[in-house]
């Protein structure tokens, strides 16, 4: 097992907007549990919250935006809509370490995550297929420039590399930022 072994990694992107959304959260969780990582994908929620919070988010779009259909009605949306918020910053706040994948559409419930992970200093691997989508999340997450090529990748193979070289002890990590690794050798 790697240094990663034990760990939790939030899955962080786009939802409604993005027709890939559980392609890309389906593959990364695959490739964390082989390395023994706890995935936290939200979009992969367990029975005990609900049905209603199991149907996916663009599906709580449309019936929104048609008045309720014979599924959902407007106050199961508003409400499942405050659940799913809830429990995607509470994920957000609990993971070591997360996976953003940012390509440059609307999406509003990541930019809450991105907050949160910046308030609890962890560390955060971006896929951003068309480039880093606003300087505003450089001085967030980077420190320097060099930091740039080992926080922003252009597509998700090159940054599971970047993590795998990590977990295999690789690559030297910054105690401070991976403090729940460095802790506990």
């Amino acid at each position: 097992m790697g240094i990663l072994a034990g760990t939790s990694c939030y899955m962080a992107g786009p939802v409604e907007a993005d027709s890939h959304a559980n392609k890309w959260r389906g593959e990364v969780e695959t490739y964390l549990k082989n390395i023994s990582v706890i995935p936290l994908n939200p979009l992969n929620k367990p029975s005990w919250i609900g049905e209603k919070s199991r149907i996916h988010p663009s599906e709580h779009a449309a019936a929104f935006a048609a008045g309720g259909n014979d599924r959902l009605s407007v106050d199961d949306v508003i409400s499942t809509q405050a659940i799913d918020r809830d429990i995607c910053l509470r994920l957000a706040r609990s993971a070591n370490w997360a996976i953003c994948t940012l390509p440059k559409m609307r999406t509003f419930g990541t930019m809450e995550e991105l907050h949160e992970f910046h308030r609890n200093g962890a560390p955060v691997f971006f896929v951003c297929p068309d480039g880093v989508p606003s300087m505003w999340i450089l001085p967030m997450f980077v420190d320097k420039k060099e930091d740039i090529e080992t926080t922003f990748f252009k597509n998700q193979s090159d940054m599971l590399v970047h993590v795998s070289a990590i977990d295999n002890g690789k690559v030297s990590i910054d105690p401070f930022k991976w403090i729940f690794l460095s802790w506990r050798r």
